[in-house]
């Protein structure tokens, strides 16, 4: 989970970096500014390019440490946040079904996220995603409603 984060991380770095650069440059190409101001605007623009790579790589340890989750006979509870920290807490009752995604970085690095669709409208979908598939498979057979017949 950790790699595919900072993959993710690092992908969003190279883009925000390249639309930050071509920004200072056509700054510098269409507006005159003294020497100094180039020099800040750059300097900035370099800043906060480092800042996003050093995000991007520490930032996954962190929230993966920071995400805890429960599956009992009652039901689901999941804990997740670094600066605010969540609580969701869903019964079975009110589990309408549940779905596995997988995405390409997800796919590459052998993980899936495990959607919960439960009933109510509002946040009627929690996602727990990072979880290896074939967690996320049994995750998702011990979710599912124990009668044989499903109503149509």
């Amino acid at each position: 989970m950790i790699t595919a984060d900072r993959v993710v991380g690092w992908i969003v770095a190279g883009v925000v970096s390249s639309v930050l650069f071509v920004g200072v440059g056509a700054l510098h190409l269409w507006v005159l500014l003294s020497t100094w101001a180039s020099i800040g605007i750059t300097v900035a623009a370099i800043v906060i390019a480092l800042g996003f790579m050093v995000l991007a790589r520490a930032w996954p340890p962190v929230e993966y440490r920071r995400t805890f989750y429960r599956v009992d006979e009652l039901g689901v509870e999941i804990c997740r946040g670094v600066v605010f920290r969540r609580l969701i807490a869903v019964p079975r009752s009110r589990l309408q079904h549940t779905d596995i995604s997988e995405g390409p970085i997800e796919r590459r690095y052998g993980l899936a996220t495990l959607v919960l669709h439960t009933a109510g409208s509002v946040n009627s979908s929690i996602s727990l995603r990072g979880l290896d598939r074939g967690t996320a498979l049994h995750l998702r057979e011990a979710l599912s409603p124990e009668t044989e017949h499903d109503a149509v």
